[in-house]
């Protein structure tokens, strides 16, 4: 078609007669105009055609087409950004449960449109080099490819995504100098799918002039705080290597500071932990919490718990409980403190048989005693034992994503599952909710790890697999991606972090914490080529976002006390807020997020239900519903 005829025919259905909604026929000769400019490389022209279409108020169907058929237009011109919007608004309407119209059901040839639309998504992130992003993305094409039975139609296009995905596959290997390698780079400022964007920037801290903790993987490390000043950073354990490699008993603090670090191995203690990897520390006021068994753990029978008191330096051997009340013997769990109950929570991990662990287990620090709560205990559905998986707390609820668990044929895969626990179920019968997974959700992996910061969950590196059922050396994908979670009543959000600086290797099973203001990493591994990279350096990630990123209402719901771990005060946040009520008014601390409304609407707001009883005398005078009881929180 020469570009006279075309312009006609455009002009020919443009000067159409003006009508409130155009008729199908109508509609569908601009598709098949709209279709033929495309095959004659006219892009542009026809990106004005579809955008017709959909202004004309067109059916479901309609829609989804001429939105796929323009993402495919807007990527021949090398606009992304455009690419990214068409394709999220097809992939979002998939996901609506309810539609007014019965005549909108996915039919075979949608959800083929549908596919398309993700994999259009996948090659417009690998245009813009955000490696770990497309890679999400054709994985997501290949299983909705297969478990629809879409691969006959869509045969040419698996074969492409499939080629794409043993390249994204293949990592690069770190030099031994640990220079910074990434699979994930994002050349431009895009607000992608719509969200707002949170940028983060990588640091190294300087090398240690002297004596500083060897490289090891799976150690455990948490910060604590012991003013407002000042962070502590304690260390403990892990490996020196991958396969052979010893089991470490060593002791590590450093104070941290914006120019340095200063390492200092602690070994005054009269008594210490056994050797011991794939463990996990918390710190709970002053005092620091090792949970996890040692090697060789049937032999030697260590301690499970140990507690190191920061002001003394002295570690101290917990009791094991024994009989019904016994604590299996974990590594490669996930420990998390609930602020809400001050306690300890451990989930997942594997015993000394190598048994998935299912039992939910809690720690009380005021009476240092043992919860257990069976999978059989659980009113309703919840998630399968496993072991590497993500896990942190927010307010009153547990968190817990991937990780690795046994299938069918009692063989070991990813997990792609998220769930969450309100905490108070555990007066009566603990309850779980299984989360949904969404294309802004991180890629299935385990050896991962979690931080909470400012009222949000951060995720960073692990394992994925390109086959999530693959356990083959060449199908192996390490990670070092961040994504970010802000809670809500429908189950939240999820955000890529657009990260800068100094980008940390690709790894697994290193240690997250916080100072309170920026993120810390340290340590793991990572197996590349057949050769294994163990890592020493610490990195410190500064994470902006926009200010009122905090205010949403979804999170009046949730008591958010603090960062995880806790500090023997809660630490006074930097970020400032346009709402009220983001102070307590029992501990006068300023959070920089919305409290909880006393359960009365009188208007006065806590951080905990033990600030508003230790109120009470003062403000049932001042409250609105003078009772003699306490107003629930709500």
């Amino acid at each position: 078609m020469s570009q006279s005829a075309t312009a006609r025919a455009i002009e020919s259905l443009l000067i159409h007669k003006v009508q409130s909604v155009p008729d199908d026929d109508f509609l569908g000769e601009l598709k098949a105009t709209a279709n033929n400019l495309y095959k004659n490389e006219q892009y542009l022209e026809a990106v004005a055609l579809y955008s017709r279409i959909l202004a004309s108020s067109p059916s479901f169907n309609q829609r989804t087409v001429s939105l796929t058929n323009r993402a495919q237009c807007w990527l021949r011109v090398k606009m992304l950004d455009k690419v990214l919007t068409d394709c999220d608004e097809v992939i979002q309407s998939y996901f609506v449960p309810l539609r007014s119209d019965p005549s909108d059901a996915w039919s075979k040839d949608l959800q083929k449109f549908f596919a398309k639309a993700v994999w259009r998504r996948a090659q417009a992130f690998s245009d813009l080099g955000n490696r770990s992003s497309a890679l999400r993305c054709y994985l997501h094409f290949e299983k909705f490819v297969v478990d629809h039975q879409l691969d006959k139609s869509l045969e040419g296009e698996l074969k492409l995504v499939r080629k794409q995905l043993a390249t994204l596959s293949t990592p690069v290997p770190p030099t031994s100098s640990e220079t910074m390698v990434s699979n994930w780079v994002n050349p431009v400022n895009l607000v992608l799918d719509e969200d707002i964007l949170v940028t983060g920037k990588w640091t190294m801290y300087p090398p240690a002039a002297a004596g500083k903790p060897s490289g090891r993987t799976g150690m455990s490390m948490v910060a604590v705080h012991e003013s407002e000043q000042t962070c502590q950073l304690w260390l403990f354990g892990g490996r020196t290597s991958l396969s052979g490699g010893r089991s470490l008993d060593e002791t590590w603090t450093c104070k941290l500071d914006e120019n340095s670090s200063k390492w200092i191995e602690h070994t005054t203690s009269k008594q210490k932990p056994l050797p011991r990897y794939s463990c996990t520390m918390v710190g709970y006021r002053l005092n620091v919490y090792l949970f996890g068994r040692c090697d060789n753990y049937s032999r030697q029978g260590d301690s499970l718990l140990w507690k190191m008191e920061t002001k003394n330096g002295q570690w101290v051997p917990m009791e094991n409980p024994k009989g019904k009340e016994r604590i299996p013997a974990l590594i490669e769990h996930g420990a998390s403190i609930c602020v809400e109950r001050q306690s300890m929570l451990v989930y997942g991990g594997c015993d000394e048989n190598q048994k998935l662990n299912g039992i939910l287990l809690e720690f009380h620090f005021k009476t240092e005693k043992w919860s257990r709560y069976l999978p059989e205990d659980c009113d309703g559905p919840r998630p399968d034992a496993r072991r590497g998986h993500l896990q942190w707390c927010l307010g009153r609820y547990l968190y817990v994503m991937y990780g690795q668990k046994k299938s069918a044929n009692n063989e070991e895969i990813l997990c792609d599952d998220f769930w969450r626990l309100n905490t108070q179920s555990l007066n009566s019968r603990p309850k779980w909710k299984r989360l949904n997974i969404n294309f802004n959700s991180p890629v299935p992996r385990h050896g991962g790890h979690a931080v909470t910061l400012r009222g949000a969950a951060y995720v960073f590196g692990g394992v994925t697999f390109v086959d999530h059922n693959s356990k083959k050396e060449k199908d192996r994908q390490f990670l070092n991606d961040v994504g970010r979670y802000i809670p809500s009543k429908r189950g939240g959000s999820w955000s890529a972090v657009n990260v800068k600086g100094d980008k940390p290797s690709i790894r697994a099973d290193c240690q997250l914490s916080t100072d309170g203001t920026n993120i810390i990493m340290m340590g793991g591994h990572c197996r590349t080529a057949g050769q294994p990279h163990v890592y020493s350096r610490l990195h410190q990630l500064v994470v902006t976002q926009p200010e009122d990123d905090m205010e949403t209402e979804h999170l009046d719901d949730i008591v958010l006390a603090g960062t995880d771990p806790i500090p023997d005060y809660i630490i006074r946040m930097r970020t400032t807020s346009r709402k009220e009520a983001t102070e307590c008014n029992t501990c006068k601390i300023q959070f920089g997020f919305k409290l909880t409304m006393c359960g009365r609407r009188c208007g006065t707001y806590y951080c905990s239900r033990a600030c508003q009883e230790k109120d009470w005398p003062q403000h049932v005078g001042r409250c609105l519903h003078r009772d003699n009881e306490i107003a629930m929180m709500d």
